[in-house]
């Protein structure tokens, strides 16, 4: 899952004020919420739950998917 590698990338550069944004809600609404997800995607989520808790000004939301493809078209 991104979310998870992303965490593990900034955990490695010790990055502190964080911003990270998607375009998938559910996911987005699924890190935001500390009620244990048992969905499949769960394990994953606890996963980035543990690794994003290192960044305490750390922000999570969420973009238009249509904002988000601009910006994927701009970085390649």
């Amino acid at each position: 899952m991104l979310f998870v590698k992303v965490s593990e990338w900034l955990v490695e550069r010790n990055w502190l004020d964080v911003v990270i944004e998607g375009d998938a809600i559910s996911i987005v609404n699924r890190l935001t919420n500390p009620i244990l997800d048992l969905s499949i995607v769960g394990q994953h989520l606890k996963e980035a739950h543990s690794l994003l808790r290192q960044f305490p000004l750390l922000q999570i939301g969420s973009v238009n998917r249509l904002a988000n493809k601009v910006a994927h078209s701009l970085a390649h």
